[in-house]
């Protein structure tokens, strides 16, 4: 799906892909006017700024990294779950936080 539908950064995606973006030329955590900036929480854009330093500029490196973030957050409900209750919450928890909205998209 992520091959077959083209992607423009627009909103919060557009900012931490400039950002990240940035941090991976620069080095440096600043906005598109080359100002510093602590508006937005470094974490995600310099995470992602390490893989576009790293492979390159691509918009599919964040696609992918959300994928596999997001299989490894249904993973740790799943873990979690199983952990304070047993197998069939385990299950039904990971179910269910795979079909929220948000993390499909």
């Amino acid at each position: 799906i992520i091959f077959v539908f083209p992607s423009t950064p627009i909103s919060d995606f557009n900012t931490y892909n400039n950002l990240a973006q940035s941090f991976s030329e620069k080095l440096s955590y600043v906005d598109s006017e080359g100002n510093p900036t602590a508006y937005r929480p470094m974490g995600y854009p310099v995470f992602l700024g390490i893989f576009y330093y790293t492979f390159g500029y691509s918009l599919l490196i964040p696609k992918i990294l959300n994928i596999l973030l997001s299989l490894l957050s249904i993973y740790l409900v799943f873990l979690i779950s199983r952990t304070v209750f047993n197998d069939k919450v385990a299950l039904l928890a990971s179910l269910f936080y795979s079909l929220i909205t948000s993390k499909l998209f």
